[in-house]
């Protein structure tokens, strides 16, 4: 086997693993969906209600409650990207 056959197996499986996954969840029903009068949805609700945010901001993108959150991570990871391209490279001999 050659240096990078192991790693095409893992490759290979993970892509597999995907695609049955995918098979998966195209087959799941409506069923499956949460109704819109779950304890969960109305707790969302209430979060979203207390923090300002309007329907008009839920229904764009499906942040809804977690929009905080999500800025602030994608804020970091910019951060982080930007940083990196004051890295020095190393030299290898």
């Amino acid at each position: 086997m050659s240096p990078f056959g192991g790693e095409r197996v893992v490759i290979y499986v993970y892509a597999a693993l995907g695609l049955l996954l995918t098979l998966l969840f195209l087959h799941l029903s409506a069923v499956a969906e949460a109704s819109g009068d779950s304890a969960a949805h109305r707790h969302l609700s209430t979060v979203a209600e207390a923090s300002g945010d309007t329907a008009a901001h839920r229904s764009r993108l499906g942040a809804g409650a977690s929009r905080k959150v999500v800025r602030c991570l994608a804020s970091m990871v910019a951060l982080d990207s930007f940083g990196g391209g004051f890295e020095r490279p190393v030299r290898t001999l």
